[in-house]
């Protein structure tokens, strides 16, 4: 048997260079702060270490691959990540054992859900 892997190779923003490009811009955003996100991509593109995410010549592609990458290394969950995809009809595909657990716990610790003005 080969060890020749299977399947669709990983994707780039998955890896390490996607982790640390995100970084940059999230830095580079905050640091250079009238800047955009779209100015701040372009910025770090200007860097060396970043110049094989230059072959990626429209914007577009580049902020929602920022964007998914983002997601995939916060380490606080999404809204995609709780809740899952909603359906084509457009309702939610929340389970209802969710929601009755948070409804359990909140009857377990006496509180009620509150609205603050």
């Amino acid at each position: 048997m080969s060890g020749k892997k299977r399947g669709p190779k990983p994707s780039l923003w998955h890896g390490l260079s996607g982790k640390e490009f995100a970084a940059a811009v999230s830095i580079s955003h905050y640091e250079q702060r009238p800047i955009t996100k779209k100015g701040a991509i372009r910025e770090v593109l200007r860097r060396p270490e970043f110049a094989h995410f230059r072959k990626y010549s429209s914007m577009r592609y580049l902020y929602k691959q920022l964007g998914d990458a983002a997601e995939f290394w916060s380490p606080w969950p999404s809204y995609k990540k709780l809740f899952g995809k909603a359906s084509k009809r457009g309702l939610s595909t929340v389970s209802t054992e969710r929601i009755t657990e948070t409804e359990n716990e909140l009857v377990e610790h006496n509180l009620r859900p509150q609205l603050f003005p």
